[in-house]
């Protein structure tokens, strides 16, 4: 299958470095970048931690889909997606260039404790956490590509 390079997806954990790199191969590429979950905390005029608090997981994956799908519509982007993007965003997935980011836990973890928002956020992506380091999540994720 010959994949869309124009529009260029990282994903993997949150802490696995998607941002950073994001912003770094598309200055490389003169693509647009753009990162999800702040493109979230500007629709919404709001820190993430506090969506998922006071709107839940649902709302937030809605936002999060809503603006993945604009996103999908523009060429030359490098899009950072949010860790857990990629649990109702396959279809979608399918139609860009995707790159996943490795990390080791032990990485993650150590990453996730210098950041004051991100433990919370490991803690309301608990589940998300464990689904998403299950090999047979990835497994299946690279079959279906």
């Amino acid at each position: 299958m010959n994949k869309d390079k124009e529009r260029i997806c990282l994903i993997g954990m949150p802490g696995s470095g998607k941002s950073t790199i994001g912003k770094q191969l598309s200055d490389k590429l003169k693509y647009s970048f753009f990162d999800t979950d702040e493109e979230i905390e500007k629709k919404e005029k709001t820190k993430i931690k506090d969506i998922f608090l006071k709107k839940g997981e649902d709302y937030f994956r809605s936002v999060e889909t809503d603006i993945f799908n604009d996103l999908m519509n523009k060429n030359k982007i490098v899009i950072s997606t949010g860790g857990g993007l990629i649990i109702k965003n396959l279809k979608q997935l399918k139609l860009s260039f995707n790159i996943y980011l490795y990390c080791d836990l032990d990485i993650l973890t150590e990453r996730a404790s210098r950041n004051n928002l991100r433990p919370l956020l490991l803690q309301l992506f608990h589940n998300q956490v464990l689904y998403l380091l299950s090999p047979f999540l990835w497994i299946g994720f690279f079959e279906f590509f």
